[in-house]
């Protein structure tokens, strides 16, 4: 770490002999090697079946490393703040005064997050002024904030394998959210993985580095090393200059198109796309994706969604609310939405699995009316919940729901309330987790979620709350409250059970498949659960006056498992969705290509509904909605995709778009330049949906157009 044949007064030798850049080196070379490890062991344990084995591969290894260079680089800066902190000398008055200062600043910054959160913060800050290089102090100070490091470094690589395992991709804007609820997700990680013997092991790890780091003498070259005020400012200064320089001219947006889209996960570091998606978790549409001027892209979006049942209904430019008219009186049926949890298509037995997996939702499908080829517009919860209760395409970025300006839209809530429904949002965990009660509350529904029961209302929990059987029965209570005081109910009921750490109440469960064959698939067995919670819910409804009069509406709000090789797989995006009651609805299967928007409007037209319109879904009966006109909308955080039939456009950062052939079937993509109308027809929705929100133009308020 020192260069002796460096003059004492050039900067090569200032850098290499000041424990400012001697940790920096240190703690940045550590993090380099780990973030190679990290690659090499997803690569060559996760990602081995679903990786490009070609030139593609080299590609994503070569700009891996560059990144991994750049975030080794930012991990040293770290240690460059915190140790330019270090006193020079021992403290005297107005180092103390400085000292008291900091922490005062750290108070006044921070404490509104709490006692804990300001205490460490202010430990982080102060310690280093109590510490001094050369002394005892800035032994134990060197050793203590390495050791930090490196538990760090390698917590981080252990939670990237485990982040693989689950969603096929490195770090992303769900591990911010991850980072943002914690006591959800802690309790979802001390409940589904071997937390002690994780902890121990990164314990034993860390101390087996810190070990070597000593044996090596490197410990000990940082900590007593020459060090007075002079000597900070060259590799604070050079730290400054290329922090700013880096920032200026890199961004993970750079990287280049890959076929397979894990090879483009595998280029990216974990620790860098963390750090992307925590500061741009919001993409302004215009900015970042194609488009056209924005009235073009609106009078566009008017001839995509006006049919001669729904018609525009104003003639001003840009205003796509549509009249929607039906002759005779509406039914007020009551509607209970039942949203499950990560049920992908590929579970049902009626879209082709053989193991029996849901034989009540199998039945009722043959009931009722089942969507046969519908489609989530994406891979969150809250996505779903979007396309449910606003029946707008998916933004790119994070779900509307997580916008604190989603208040008062046209929503289900909006056309519920004013007809004098009582409209809840059930859920069986804390509803503050995604921003749901947000959302909810101020769009027309009240909150029953976890925090508003007691203890006897729950017979079984887990990271995520109540289980599914706990959260219909409060459905249920809440349905007999409402018809007793007479009036019509709509509720949105959000599953939990089908979700990591898949525990659910066991008894009375037969857990083997059609085969007779025990279920050890915690997802595959969770399934099992919510439809088995369902039928207990339908059976108890039975016995109840309001069932004559009741729907039930079930849809799932996402695949269970959304990564796949192609920029945007639209196998896993293929789930099912069942409006039922045999008293109220015909059986029937809807066989047409449709969009998970399309689901409640389809409801409405059942229920010979009349209203204008601010949704973009469609009633799949609607003779407009056709072979020509019939599309679904898919998409992950930066790529949102419209599926017509079986061409896909994509439309991508960088205002670039994919044209595809696609299989519906296996989700492989052929590139196909030609489809240039699909491209014009995509622009046209995402950028009049994303301009009609920024705009405050999807509020109830109708009088607005």
């Amino acid at each position: 770490m020192s260069f002796p044949f460096a003059s004492r007064n050039s900067l090569r030798y200032r850098l290499a002999n000041n424990p400012i850049s001697r940790g920096a080196m240190l703690v940045g070379g550590f993090a380099l090697v780990v973030f190679f490890l990290t690659r090499l062991v997803i690569l060559c344990t996760l990602a081995r079946g679903s990786i490009g084995w070609d030139l593609s591969l080299v590609k994503a290894l070569g700009i891996g490393a560059a990144f991994d260079v750049l975030t080794a680089f930012y991990v040293s800066l770290v240690w460059v703040a915190l140790s330019a902190l270090v006193a020079s000398r021992r403290l005297g008055l107005w180092r103390l005064v400085f000292l008291a200062a900091i922490l005062w600043g750290v108070w006044y910054l921070v404490h509104a997050q709490g006692p804990i959160a300001t205490g460490v913060a202010a430990a982080i800050l102060a310690s280093p002024m109590l510490c001094t290089f050369g002394r005892p102090s800035g032994r134990v100070f060197t050793v203590i904030v390495v050791g930090i490091f490196v538990a760090a470094l390698l917590f981080g690589a252990v939670a990237e394998w485990y982040f693989w395992q689950e969603f096929g991709a490195r770090f992303n804007f769900i591990a911010v959210d991850y980072l943002v609820y914690t006591q959800e997700v802690l309790a979802n990680i001390r409940e589904s993985y071997p937390l002690p013997v994780i902890v121990t092991a990164l314990a034993l790890a860390t101390g087996a580095v810190l070990i070597f780091f000593r044996k090596m003498g490197w410990l000990l070259r940082i900590s007593d090393a020459p060090f007075n005020w002079k000597s900070r400012l060259a590799p604070l200064t050079s730290a400054a200059m290329l922090f700013f320089l880096t920032v200026w001219m890199f961004s993970q947006s750079q990287l280049p198109l890959f076929s397979n889209n894990y090879d483009a996960e595998l280029a990216k570091n974990g620790l860098y796309s963390f750090g992307a998606a925590f500061f741009g978790d919001k993409i302004d549409y215009p900015v970042f994706y194609a488009t056209h001027p924005i009235e073009e892209s609106l009078a566009g979006a008017q001839k995509l969604l006006a049919t001669p049942a729904a018609p525009i209904a104003s003639s001003e430019p840009g205003d796509l609310r549509r009249a929607i008219k039906h002759e005779g009186a509406e039914k007020k049926w009551n509607v209970i939405l039942v949203c499950v949890e990560s049920l992908s298509g590929e579970y049902l037995g009626v879209l082709g699995n053989k193991r029996g997996l849901t034989p009540n939702l199998d039945r009722i499908a043959g009931e009722g009316l089942f969507f046969r080829n519908l489609y989530a517009t994406g891979t969150r919860t809250i996505r779903g919940m979007e396309a449910l209760t606003l029946s707008v395409p998916p933004t790119p970025g994070q779900s509307l729901l997580r916008s604190d300006e989603a208040t008062d839209l046209f929503s289900l809530g909006s056309l519920f309330g004013e007809r004098g429904y009582d409209c809840a949002f059930l859920y069986g965990g804390n509803g503050l987790f995604d921003n749901m009660n947000y959302f909810f509350r101020h769009n027309g529904y009240r909150i029953v979620d976890a925090p508003t029961k007691s203890a006897a209302d729950f017979t079984f929990q887990n990271a995520w709350g109540a289980c599914d059987g706990d959260m219909f029965r409060w459905t249920v209570q809440e349905a007999d409250r409402a018809y007793a005081q007479g009036k019509p109910f709509h509720y949105y009921c959000m599953t939990t059970s089908n979700h990591r750490p898949f525990t659910f109440p066991e008894q009375g469960l037969d857990l083997r498949d059609s085969t007779g064959a025990v279920l050890d698939d915690g997802p595959k067995r969770t399934v099992k659960y919510t439809d088995h919670a369902i039928h207990q819910l339908l059976e108890i409804a039975k016995t109840k006056p309001w069932f004559p009069q009741t729907i039930f509406v079930i849809v799932a709000d996402h695949c269970a498992f959304s990564a796949g090789k192609a920029d945007l797989d639209v196998t896993k995006f293929h789930i099912p969705a069942i409006i039922w009651n045999p008293t109220l609805v015909q059986p029937n299967v809807c066989k047409e290509l449709c969009s998970q928007i399309d689901v409640m409007p389809t409801l409405f037209g059942l229920m010979n509904w009349s209203y204008t319109t601010r949704f973009f879904g469609q009633d799949v009966f609607d003779p407009g909605y056709n072979s020509s006109t019939r599309r679904a909308f898919v998409s992950n955080y930066q790529k949102v995709g419209l599926l017509r039939d079986e061409t896909l456009a994509i439309l991508k950062p960088k205002k670039e778009c994919g044209l595809y052939q696609v299989s519906l079937k296996e989700g492989t993509l052929t590139p196909d330049p030609s489809l240039s109308t699909l491209r014009e027809e995509a622009i046209n929705f995402y950028q009049s949906a994303a301009h009609l929100f920024k705009s405050g133009r999807l509020k109830k308020d109708v009088s607005q157009p």
